[in-house]
């Protein structure tokens, strides 16, 4: 039999877990690559690489998963998504993109 003691922190911390949900960007056939890619790199802090395989990938599928998180997170950027503005590229595009908050259970 093994004398192993386990610290009682991290027995905590390991059982406490936050439900998980994802932020799904939605296409919309309104805005640009460009568009997503800038806005991505704006809100997410991500490189341009990774931000246009989710552009292609909303454009190709209808959707692609832009972060998973804590719902009260997601809220928060699913927001500033949908307040980023329209593609001023884009003739009588007068929003800004869509998205949708799923849980991941």
């Amino acid at each position: 039999m093994s004398n192993i003691k386990t610290d009682k922190r991290e027995q905590t911390s390991s059982n406490t877990s936050y439900p998980k949900h994802k932020l799904i960007l939605l296409d919309d056939n309104q805005h640009t690559y460009n568009y997503v890619v800038k806005m991505l790199v704006r809100l997410f802090k991500i490189d341009e690489k990774k931000a246009f395989s989710h552009a292609c990938e909303v454009d190709k599928t209808g959707q692609s998963i832009i972060i998973s998180g804590t719902l009260e997170y997601l809220e928060l950027k699913k927001e500033q998504i949908e307040s980023f503005g329209p593609d001023p590229s884009t003739r009588g595009c007068k929003t800004s993109m869509k998205c949708s908050i799923e849980s991941e259970n």
